[in-house]
């Protein structure tokens, strides 16, 4: 997922067409990640002198977990609406069709549409280990 939004600014910035907002794309994965890492911390269970010790309990973990769930969901509508916009740009406009540009929309919607593939995959991980 990282590799895919880094590939997609760095065309979107040698093609000269802006980066908007998605370098805040990278704060919600590492986000995500960072809540996965603090959710394992907390609710696995570590030996301290020949005892047991729980630090914390398991509605950390699903809370980490819905938060996580409604993150990939909406950053999936979201790719996904893109793909559908961009789709429909080049259908109805026909701009940056040709392999003379810079960053053609045929490989900007292949480059969201993997990205959306991904956050699928994540999704479902992420309802499996529910």
């Amino acid at each position: 997922m990282l590799a895919m939004l880094s590939l997609e600014i760095a065309r979107l910035i040698v093609a000269q067409l802006g980066i908007g907002l998605l370098p805040f794309t990278y704060i919600g994965i590492l986000a995500a990640l960072a809540l996965h890492v603090a959710a394992a911390s907390a609710t696995t269970a570590s030996r301290l002198g020949g005892l047991r010790v729980y630090s914390g309990d398991a509605r950390w973990g699903w809370t980490v977990k819905g938060v996580n769930i409604l993150y990939w969901v909406m950053l999936m509508c979201v790719m996904a609406i893109k793909v559908a916009s961009q789709a429909q740009e080049q259908n109805v406009l026909g701009i940056r069709t040709g392999q003379q540009a810079q960053y053609p929309i045929s490989d900007s919607i292949t480059d969201n549409a993997t990205m959306v593939g991904v956050e699928l995959v994540l999704l479902i991980l992420e309802l499996l280990t529910i």
